[in-house]
């Protein structure tokens, strides 16, 4: 019987230490509790099968990273050929610019002589010398709308204008056009379908553009600038810009918050030394520039307007490399972007101003700019002001620069004229414009100006003219 018991008892120890060394449900064998040998890496690879729900296997990790380095490879080489085909597009763009290669045609005919213009691409809006608004198509030549009234209502209009003249009027129109005043509308600005006109009556009007309709949805003036001669006009994504013959910049926000019409004052104002002749407003550039009635060209800072003053001036043409002077009186402005460096350059965008006298002549002032691009507060002129060596035949009504490196001037001699900003030097010019020119609205593939009675001119960089009809 003991025997027995014995024999139980040892037969239960070797069930029990045959139990510890059995591995577990879905896990390898533990060496240290079994006699069975490791298989090598050869035996488990060829025995573990893949993952019958995924069709996966480990080994497919080396198939599918070289298809991604292959992907990735392959859109790099693609962004490169991308890159390389718009540098290509890029240089041959700037080589018509300098060269005239462009296809220039009568884009738009209206019933009315142009006086002003601006655009938003393919549309523009013009100012008429009888005073009235349209809003054209630069590629199919139509007009869409117009704040026209019917002949009834013009008759009575006519009759009350003489009444509502402010009293520097007679002074303004002469400094802005000499002998040469064509009537009209004194400056446009149009974005969207938002535009914006000022007129002899002093104020700026507002006018709704709806492209289902033909006729423009006046909006009524601004009573900030009841009785105000605005003499020009800037729409930015977030501002409207007014220049005012009293000698006011000021900056009236687009929100929805109030309604243009309803604000009474400017959320930003500046006080010139003089009334304003012309502005120009570069927003990424964070700076205004205007030419005023004394001859002065005053540089403002849109960062800081706590002083209500501008940040400094010069008074073109006292050119100090030559050490010479003349009777030029700035008529134009505009910032030009270079695209060379400067002497000094911190690898930032170089930016200048380039102005327009009454007696043709083009200046230009290097702006000293920071690390981080902006315009240098204490001393922003970095170079003394220098001529252009060749000049319009009579007063330059108009500045604009559609690319870095290159600006545009129209002028009372009848021309549209192209030069280089960084060698300051004349390429070629465009005739056959009236001494009525004085609006120039360019981008980085055409330039579009009035000047030609009724007509709107385009000329287009971006297609070639085969024809002769471009006189240069």
């Amino acid at each position: 019987m003991t025997r027995c018991i014995l024999f139980a008892a040892h037969v239960c120890i070797l069930a029990d230490s045959f139990r510890l060394n059995a591995p577990l449900r879905g896990h390898s064998p533990s060496p240290s509790f079994s006699s069975r040998r490791i298989p090598t890496d050869a035996e488990w690879k060829s025995y573990r099968k893949p993952n019958t729900l995924l069709e996966y296997s480990p080994e497919d990790n080396f198939s599918k990273n070289d298809d991604d380095n292959s992907n990735s490879a392959g859109w790099i080489e693609s962004l490169k050929a991308r890159a390389s085909q718009l540098d290509e597009q890029e240089e041959q763009r700037i080589s018509r610019w300098k060269n005239a290669t462009c296809s220039s045609k009568v884009a738009v005919v209206l019933p009315d002589w142009v006086r002003r213009l601006d655009v938003d691409y393919p549309l523009a809006v013009c100012g008429s010398a009888r005073g009235y608004l349209y809003v054209t198509h630069l590629e199919t030549g139509e007009v869409l709308a117009s704040n026209l009234k019917p002949e009834s209502e013009q008759e009575s209009d006519d009759s009350d204008e003489a009444l509502a003249s402010p009293a520097d009027l007679e002074q303004t129109l002469r400094l802005l056009y000499g002998s040469f005043d064509g009537g009209g509308t004194l400056s446009v600005a149009f974005s969207g379908s938002r535009i914006c006109s000022a007129d002899r009556d002093g104020g700026v009007k507002l006018w709704g553009y709806d492209p289902g309709s033909k006729q423009l949805v006046s909006q009524g003036s601004m009573e900030a600038l009841e009785g105000v001669l605005v003499v020009a006009l800037h729409l930015d994504d977030e501002y409207l810009w007014v220049g005012t013959a009293d000698g006011h910049v000021h900056g009236y926000p687009l929100d929805d918050d109030l309604p243009l019409v309803l604000r009474k004052s400017p959320e930003y104002s500046w006080k010139l030394s003089a009334g304003l002749v012309s502005m120009h407003v570069d927003s990424e550039l964070g700076c205004a520039v205007a030419s005023t009635a004394y001859g002065k060209v005053e540089l403002i800072s849109l960062e800081d307007d706590e002083s209500g003053q501008p940040l400094a001036s010069f008074t073109p043409p006292f050119d100090s490399m030559e050490r010479k002077s003349s009777n030029a009186f700035i008529q134009s402005c505009t910032f030009v972007a270079h695209s060379k460096a400067g002497e000094k350059s911190t690898g930032t965008q170089q930016y200048s101003i380039v102005c327009g006298g009454n007696d043709g002549s083009l200046f230009q002032q290097r702006l000293r700019l920071d690390e981080f691009g902006n315009v240098n507060t204490k001393r922003p002129f970095l170079k003394p002001l220098k001529a252009y060596e060749s000049r319009h035949l009579a007063s330059v009504r108009s500045l604009s620069s559609p690319r870095p490196g290159i600006v545009v001037s129209g002028g009372q001699d009848s021309s549209v004229r192209v030069w280089d900003v960084d060698e300051m030097t004349f390429l070629y010019q465009f005739v056959g414009y009236k001494v009525w020119l004085n609006s120039i609205w360019t981008d980085g593939a055409r330039i579009v100006s009035d000047g030609a009675d009724n007509t709107i001119v385009m000329h287009d960089f971006d297609k070639e003219d085969t024809s002769d009809s471009t006189n240069l």
